[in-house]
């Protein structure tokens, strides 16, 4: 793996349900790790969800591998919330991680 290449400090969050004063469960995210990625934009649309124009793209996020890294997580750099949608360990060598995300439409799932 290229280092110079992974130039975004990144932080993951995990999805997790805690429950509010009335019992009610809620969607949270907590803080999971920290770690040096590549991001790269695949695709990039423009949405009309509810009458409100949306922009959205595909990303590719690379980071070294960091074990329990899963789809119900998401990967937050500069105020943006990407969505995982597919964690690929790389030949299953547990070096390279490739993160297929999707940001623009909300910030949580």
């Amino acid at each position: 793996m290229d280092a110079g290449r992974l130039r975004h400090y990144v932080e993951i969050e995990d999805y997790v349900l805690v429950q509010d004063e009335a019992g009610d469960d809620i969607k949270v995210y907590s803080h999971y790790g920290f770690t040096w990625a590549s991001i790269r934009t695949l695709r990039g649309r423009e949405l009309f969800l509810a009458q409100q124009q949306f922009a959205a793209s595909d990303n590719e996020i690379v980071i070294r591998y960091l074990a329990g890294v899963n789809e119900q997580m998401r990967v937050v750099h500069d105020g943006l919330y990407y969505n995982i949608l597919n964690c690929d360990d790389v030949e299953l060598r547990h070096k390279t991680m490739i993160l297929l995300c999707e940001t623009g439409i909300s910030e949580t799932k």
